[in-house]
Parts: structure tokens; sequence; C-alpha cells
């Protein structure tokens, strides 16, 4: 319970028609008890003014007007009597904080049951303002009041009416005026003990209907935690996803669909292995022990266990007899590459694209592999200023693509606004991950007006690899048949040499 409380608001709801009758009966012994000490000569200035408290607030400054002279109190009352002895009679405080403990009670009763509950108050403050002079000669009653301090809450009810029935009880046996009068009032000495005793039994079987009742909350507040965090991921997940919709309304791929993107990527993964004159047996294929052994090469070595961001150009010569063929020899590396990644259980970070025959501009592939990897990291977007940056970004590239079309600017602003975009994208990927890009058939990036970004391209993946904070992993298969990548090595403006590795293998016959 608090240890302050506030009058509760009112309340429809109200005890049954037993209860009602309990607290009624008790509210009348109450009364009897004021009117009692009122008229009685055995009560003190101090005692009779207990009556007057109504409220807790009223209380406390009732009792800490009656502690004034507490040091001197404490001497005469240096032995002490149980609990009660050590947590309230050396402390005002702490007769306070028993008092802020069950006021909940009283204020409960006072709203489920009213009008009645408006003399308890007083009733109890009667009963400390008189114990505390009698603390020496009944340790059971400070013991009652500690252990109802201990175990604080409250079945109200029975709690209210049994501790009520004590306070008046406990009054009128400190204030009697002989042992022989005070066991026709109480029947027996005992009577005080029962009712201490039956007042901590009803505590504790409050406290243990509350531990059940808050077992229970607590089931039911984690079952709304988790509906409410579903619902706030739900949510978040939306949000993500209107952004990224909105950043691929400015990329504007080709007709891209993820679906579309896999189902290409199967389809062209079946036709090279399915390629009979790509897999005749004269020639070396590149799969079982010829792939292992590639996969062991230093090359692919280097560039799949390095730790910074690395290239790997791979320039594929069919044999002279098949070079005319549309298949590259070293495309199944890059079909195993993907493979292996899907089948990863640690959904690793990739994109995959292969070109198809009449071959692409760096304009539509380029888009489809980052809106790939943003799927992956759409959370990222929930960052303002990146998402802000990268539509501006997207934007000038927009822009840059209306001018060229429209006034003939020149295509390398166009390219460079793409490039941007890519770095942009490149850096929400942290220092922790590694992010793999794997595209077959790079030779075939450009289109059948001539427009060539074959260099374009990889000169894309050079700044990408270079500025990437992330290990940045990018593998890309060249038919060296189509297009001799070697005599374009010095122009694809590498600052790091370190980060691209660039292999040719020349297919033999086996």
């Amino acid at each position: 319970m608090s240890s302050q409380t506030q009058g509760l608001a009112p309340s429809t709801k109200r005890f049954s028609e037993k209860d009602r009758k309990t607290i009624e009966s008790s509210e009348f012994e109450q009364c009897q008890l004021k009117e009692w000490v009122a008229s009685s000569e055995k009560f003190s200035e101090a005692e009779k003014a207990a009556i007057k408290v109504n409220t807790v607030d009223e209380f406390s400054i009732f009792w800490e007007q009656n502690n004034s002279a507490k040091e001197a109190f404490d001497r005469r009352h240096e032995k002490g009597c149980g609990l009660w002895a050590k947590r309230y009679q050396n402390s005002a405080v702490l007769i306070q904080d028993f008092m802020n403990d069950f006021s909940p009670i009283v204020e409960i009763v006072k709203n489920f049951a009213a009008p009645y509950g408006g003399v308890a108050v007083a009733t109890m403050s009667i009963l400390f303002t008189v114990a505390a002079k009698k603390a020496e000669q009944e340790k059971r009653l400070m013991s009652t009041i500690s252990a109802i301090k201990d175990r604080l809450p409250a079945q109200i009810v029975a709690v209210y009416q049994g501790f009520m029935d004590f306070c008046i009880v406990a009054t009128k046996y400190y204030k009697g005026c002989g042992p022989r009068r005070w066991l026709r009032v109480l029947g027996a000495p005992d009577n005080l003990v029962d009712k201490s005793n039956k007042v901590q039994d009803g505590i504790v079987s409050i406290r243990r209907l509350c531990e059940e009742l808050l077992d229970k909350n607590v089931d039911s507040i984690k079952k709304l935690s988790k509906g409410l965090k579903d619902q706030v991921r739900e949510l978040q997940n939306g949000h993500d996803s209107d952004r990224l919709n909105e950043v691929q309304r400015l990329l504007k791929p080709d007709d891209y669909s993820e679906e579309k993107q896999q189902i290409e990527w199967d389809n062209h993964r079946q036709a090279v292995l399915s390629d009979d004159q790509l897999n005749a047996e004269p020639f070396q294929r590149m799969h079982g022990p010829e792939l292992d052994s590639f996969q062991g090469s230093k090359d692919y070595r280097s560039w799949i266990q390095s730790e910074h961001s690395c290239l790997l150009i791979l320039s594929g010569c069919n044999n002279e007899s098949i070079s005319h063929i549309d298949h590259c020899w070293l495309s199944p590396i890059a079909l195993a590459g993907v493979k292996d990644l899907r089948q990863q259980g640690s959904s690793p970070i990739y994109a995959n694209y292969v070109f198809p025959r009449e071959g692409k501009l760096l304009y539509n592939v380029l888009p489809i592999l980052l809106l790939q990897l943003l799927r992956q990291k759409r959370h990222a977007l929930r960052d303002e200023k990146q998402y802000a940056e990268l539509c501006t970004e997207l934007r000038k590239l927009q822009q840059d693509k209306d001018l060229t079309d429209k006034d003939g600017v020149p295509e390398y602003d166009r390219i460079d606004a793409l490039e941007k975009v890519a770095l942009r994208v490149i850096s929400f990927f942290d220092k922790s991950e590694t992010v793999y890009i794997i595209v077959d058939r790079a030779d075939r990036c450009r289109d059948v007006g001539k427009v060539d970004h074959r260099k374009a391209l990889l000169k894309a993946f050079v700044k990408m690899v270079e500025a990437a904070r992330s290990k940045l992993k990018i593998l890309t298969v060249i038919d060296g048949n189509s297009w001799r990548m070697e005599s374009h090595r010095d122009e694809l403006g590498e600052r790091m040499k370190e980060r691209v590795i660039a292999h040719t293998a020349e297919q033999r016959y086996a």
C-alpha cells in the first residue's frame, strides 16, 4: 500500500448487505467509545483531543504535537516492548507510517459503505495516545499493531471491523479501574489476545488473497504488454514499409518485385546447370571438385575471408570451341554463392542480380540491388535524419534523370547522383555487419543502343567497397569473351588496391 492515501473518488459500487451491517455495528461501537472518552474523567485532555481527529492529515498534526517531549518519553520507556517498541514508540514518524499504511482500508470502507467509516481515524488515535503511556505494561497490543504493519494490505470488511473492535477493547482495557472490573467487561483476560489473533489471522488471509490477485494481474499485464508490443511492432513495420515504398517510388526500378527477381535468378541457375554445351565432358566444368578447388583458391579465399570490404571480379573465358554460347563457365561460382547464403541459418544480408541477354544499364541494375538490401535493413529508415538525407539524394537523382532526358545534360551527372544514393544506402549498415552483393554477367551492363555501362558498374562497386563501414563483399562474374575487363583495370578509380581482386580463368579441356 502507498504510504500516503488520498480520498477515493465516490464509487457506485457497494459492499454486500451483510458487510454493511457489520460496518454499521462497528461504527455504533466506535461512537459509543468516542462518547465515553469525551465524558469520562479517566482520560487526559490530550486523550480527549484524539477523538476529534478525523483524517490522516489531522492525525499527523495531532501526533507531532503530542510527541514534542519525545526524548524524555523515550527515556521513560527505554526497555521497549517487542516490535512495537522498536518500530513505533522510539519514533513518532513510525506511528505515522502505520496510520498511512492502514488508511487505505478506512478510505475503501468510507467509499463503499458510506456514510460509515468516518470515526475510524479517531478510534485509532485514541488507542495510540493511550497506549503511548502504557506501553511497558502491554506488549501484546504493540506486537499486534506491528504485525499488521508488516502484513498489510486488505480484505476490507473483516480487517476493518476486527481492528476497530480491537482498538475499542484495548482502549477500555488500558483505562480500566482495576483488573476485576475489566475481567467482567472483557469476559476473560484472553479476550484481548483472541481479538489480536483474529485481526492478525484476517491480515494473513487478506495477504494471500491479494497475492493471488497480484499474480493474476501480473499475468494479465504481461499479456497486455505483449499485445501492445506486438501492436507497436506491427505499426513500426507498417511505417517502415511505407518509407521503403517511397524509396522504391523514387528509385523507379524497371518493373521490380522481389518475387520476380528471385524467379529470374532461379531460371538462370537452371539454364546454366542444364546447358549441354557448357557442361560437356571434354571441358572443365565448374561444379563438384572443380568448384571446391576454386573456392579454395587464394583469390577466392582472400575475398571471402577478408576483414575489410572487398570486390572480387571473375572474368571467365569459355573454351574457344564454345565461346559463342550464352553462358559463362564461371557463372556457377556466383550461383553457388547465392545458394550458400540462402541456406545459412543466420539470415545473412545479401542482394543478387543476373543480367538478361538483352542487357541492362546501371540505372536499372543498381536500384534493384539497393532495394534488396534496404528490405533487410528497413528499420534503418526510422532514423529521420538518414531517411531525409536519402530522400534528398533520390530527388536529386530524379532531377538529373529528367534533365538528361529533356535537355541532354551529361550522363555522368546522373551516374554520379546514383552513386551517391548507393553510398548512402551502404552507410546504413554497421561495422559489425557483413553484406554480400553477387552479380552475374556484368559484361551485359549495356543496351542495344550502344550505351555501355560496364565500366561504370565496376567503378560504382569500387566506390562502394571503399566507402562501406560494414564488411561489404561484392562478387561479379564477367564473360571474358564478351568484354576484356583487364584492359580497363586502370580506369576503375581504385584508391585502395587491396579492396579489389581481379581473377581471370580460361576454360580448358578436362
